[in-house]
């Protein structure tokens, strides 16, 4: 009798399973980003991720750094003095006798520490999310889990792949990378900023600091473009439906791959959110007062979520329909045994037996698509970084409205 009713239930997709099954998919699934520079990274450190945030920590802290201490930036003259009374033996680390008396040294930059450390961890995150945004599409195939067909999976994925790397982004990139240069180029021209160590008046540094925060605007822009066009693949991939794999290995439908993706997108959007606090809140050179740096906040803090939230929404919802049409299926035949099995109770006591255990055995199938997990992953570790992401969002959006007030105050 199970086996009948596996078969009853069964029947309608194992003529869609075979035609979904993946013929070389791997072979005609691109990597999903064109640019030269992204790709590169992604081939050179496809296993180790970390090293493109530290790469990007090193472009974005470290050069300052070292063109600093050429300038005799890298500390005040009033943190020198303390150096050559306490730590003698550092005197070494800063060649250029100080430029600055009081002003604003480069490794008393606070701000510009924790926002590379920040930049660290999200490009770490981003290289990471580009590079499953093609296993996940090969992940579902493998496990025969669409109920659509090769052609659409590659036909979507292709599309949105085409979406994110349009020459439109780019440009747009490139129009708020050039806002940001020439707005780092006033900070670095101008005389009322001759306390910071990034002025003309004090060197280098600051030059060659516009033109990293050009290339930095420039790939997170892009790739934010990128994450959000992936993530619309995702979504459309769900979009003709699923099969249910409720007793799956991995405890999530076979769906695990696509959940780790959807988790470190929650994952970039609270560091992202953390380094648009450092931005906005603690504050750089007055920048967090200016019109650009509030689209860029705001941007980021509405499209990353938004990337993580639509193919969580359509991956549960194609489970949901899934599991609603099992259960539909699966409820004709649960009512036929309860009859049946009322019916035995008046009979002989084997009848009754029989009875008992084919309805039984129904209701077994009812109670495990019942109370399968819905969700791609673990609910509650996601739930942590949600709650922690909400947090961050609260409070930076408390630093706008408070400098918004103030500014109308005045």
């Amino acid at each position: 009798m199970h086996n009948d009713i596996q078969e009853s239930l069964n029947s309608d997709s194992k003529a869609v399973t075979t035609s979904a099954a993946p013929e070389d998919v791997d072979c005609h699934l691109s990597v999903w980003v064109d640019s030269l520079i992204l790709k590169w990274l992604m081939d050179r450190f496809s296993t180790r991720p970390y090293l493109v945030g530290l790469s990007g920590f090193i472009g974005y802290w470290g050069v300052p750094l070292l063109l600093s201490t050429i300038d005799g930036t890298v500390v005040s003259a009033e943190q020198y003095i303390w150096v050559e009374t306490h730590w003698n033996w550092l005197r070494f680390a800063v060649p250029a006798a100080p430029q600055i008396d009081d002003g604003l040294a480069y490794l008393g930059d606070r701000s510009h520490l924790l926002f590379s450390i920040l930049l660290l961890v999200e490009g770490s995150i981003l290289v990471t999310i580009l590079r499953r945004l093609r296993e996940a599409p090969l992940a579902l195939q493998s496990e025969r889990l669409p109920t659509s067909d090769t052609g659409f999976t590659l036909d979507t994925y292709r599309r949105f792949r085409g979406y994110g790397n349009h020459w439109a982004g780019r440009v747009a990139s490139f129009v708020l990378a050039s806002i940001t240069l020439a707005l780092f180029l006033n900070f670095y021209f101008n005389d009322e900023y001759s306390y910071w160590w990034g002025s003309s008046a004090n060197g280098y540094a600051g030059l060659a600091f516009a033109f990293i925060e050009f290339m930095m605007v420039y790939y997170a822009t892009q790739g934010m473009i990128l994450v959000v066009s992936g993530s619309m693949m995702l979504a459309g991939l769900f979009k003709q439906g699923l099969h249910l794999r409720p007793f799956h290995a991995d405890g999530c439908n076979g769906l695990r791959p696509v959940g780790s993706l959807i988790f470190f997108l929650w994952v970039f959007a609270l560091v992202l959110a953390a380094s648009i606090f450092v931005a906005m809140g603690v504050g750089y050179l007055g920048l967090e007062q200016t019109p650009l740096a509030w689209a860029l906040a705001l941007f980021a803090m509405l499209t990353i979520p938004f990337a993580a939230i639509v193919p969580l929404h359509a991956c549960v919802n194609a489970i949901l329909r899934a599991r609603t049409t099992e259960l539909g299926r699966l409820e004709p035949l649960l009512d036929a045994q309860y009859r049946t099995s009322l019916l035995a109770l008046n009979k002989s006591q084997n009848d009754t037996k029989a009875g008992v255990e084919r309805y039984s055995t129904a209701q077994a199938m009812h109670t495990t698509l019942k109370d399968m997990n819905i969700w791609p992953f673990d609910p509650r570790a996601l739930s942590v970084v949600v709650l922690a992401y909400a947090a961050q969002v609260l409070i930076t959006l408390h630093e706008f409205v408070g400098s918004l007030a103030f500014q109308f105050l005045e």
